[in-house]
């Protein structure tokens, strides 16, 4: 081809060189042994972010469902990642129940949400009795009823009412009553049982009225007494744990009151050192001033329970055996921990006023949700990493008498149901 400027010479194209299959068929072996071994393919599930992730997982493949379904993965799994938090419930008196979420990510938005309708729902004459995976006890005051509310369930069956629990009248009915409670807490964790609990006290003594309900038949009744030294509202108004068979309360005298539930017997587990002037603390309310447990306990996964609690602007973290054995676990600076979220006061203007409210923890002291009185924020913190967010402003102490509960995801993940190999 030419042109006035003279003729240019056709540029060739450089020859692409036709690359062999094999280092791609190469790369696929390789792929496919690594998939099909059960131990390396564990160990790359094992790093999944999220128990979310990993459903969607067990999606892809037959041979992933089967390994993820293993009870040793899912123990492992479980070791190694905190259980994803959607929010706080917040069921006060006389007022609207709500969920409070927390930041989430986009694969747990839709829970969220759904938790928070099902919360919604449960009218203002509610109230929290227990929480236990991704299902509320609630107590409903008008007709005093029991029912399980499943947070992340949809349509039929989110709701379901418990049959009426027994008179406990032997715990009622003695001379000299000060203080009278009743108490519903999820016996197993499958929220199949639960345990049905009267508390009474005078001047000297504290009597606890039981029974359980297995299979939707309450059992026997049975009772305990124990004499006492102290206020006895703070025995039947403290903050309880039924872990282990046993049911602990905290009380002002020094030591945890345990209730053995198969012996129906009183014990006294004395607390560690500087735990028992911060079990309660003096908050100021608007509607007067209230008493809250700067203590909290926590269900230990293997043995035991945790024990946390804040002193001045210090978490502490014990983990005790239930017979008065204590390991200290961690104590975290607050101030340091929640540099973050540039606090601009620590220290309420009443010095009778704990700095930090313990509002919840999650199982194994993994987590814990502290109100920092002065400032009015919430934050939750991770007690492993001391990764702190803040998860609202203006505190909780508007939710006057309100319980407060932690909303996990559910664990285990509900997984597909994996074929049987041929």
């Amino acid at each position: 081809m030419s042109s006035a400027r003279g003729s240019t010479p056709e540029r060739r194209q450089p020859r692409r060189r036709e690359q062999s299959p094999e280092p791609a068929a190469s790369a696929a072996v390789s792929i496919a042994l690594v998939l099909a071994n059960r131990d390396l393919l564990a160990e790359i599930l094992l790093r999944v972010d999220s128990p979310t992730w990993l459903v969607r997982a067990t999606l892809a493949s037959k041979s992933w469902l089967r390994v993820a379904s293993g009870p040793a993965f899912v123990a492992r799994f479980r070791a190694l990642h905190s259980p994803l938090i959607l929010g706080l419930s917040v069921i006060g008196v006389q007022s609207t129940p709500r969920l409070l979420p927390f930041p989430q990510p986009p694969e747990l938005a839709a829970a969220a949400r759904l938790a928070g309708l099902a919360i919604g729902n449960l009218g203002r004459d509610s109230r929290c009795e227990d929480y236990c995976n991704g299902c509320l006890l609630i107590e409903k005051r008008d007709d005093l009823s029991y029912v399980v509310a499943s947070l992340l369930h949809e349509g039929e069956g989110r709701q379901r009412i418990l049959p009426s629990p027994p008179r406990l009248g032997s715990a009622s009915d003695g001379p000299g009553l000060v203080f009278h409670s009743r108490h519903m807490f999820f016996f197993d964790d499958d929220a199949t049982s639960f345990l049905w609990l009267v508390m009474a006290c005078d001047a000297t003594s504290v009597r606890a009225s039981f029974s359980i309900l297995r299979s939707g038949v309450w059992g026997v009744d049975q009772s305990a007494v124990r004499e006492i030294q102290q206020d006895p509202v703070h025995i039947v108004f403290g903050h309880k744990l039924l872990a282990g068979g046993k049911l602990y309360m905290s009380t002002s005298a020094g030591y945890i009151l345990a209730l053995d539930l198969a012996t129906a017997t009183f014990s006294a587990v004395e607390l560690p050192d500087g735990a028992a002037a911060a079990i309660f603390a003096t908050v100021k309310l608007p509607h007067g001033v209230e008493h809250r447990a700067s203590l909290k306990f926590s269900r230990a996964q293997q043995s035991g329970f945790y024990l946390i609690y804040a002193m001045g602007l210090q978490l502490h973290v014990w983990h005790g055996d239930g017979a008065g054995q204590w390991v200290l676990v961690d104590t975290i600076s607050v101030c340091k921990a929640c540099a973050n979220l540039n606090v601009q006061t620590w220290i309420p203007d009443d010095e009778h006023t704990s700095p930090v409210w313990v509002v919840g923890v999650g199982d194994n002291a993994e987590f814990v949700i502290l109100e920092l009185v002065a400032s009015g924020i919430v934050c939750c913190m991770q007690v492993s990493n001391r990764v702190v967010e803040k998860v609202a402003d203006g505190g909780l102490q508007q939710s006057y008498g309100a319980s407060v509960h932690p909303i996990t995801m559910v664990w285990p993940p509900f997984l597909p149901v994996p074929p049987v190999p041929e």
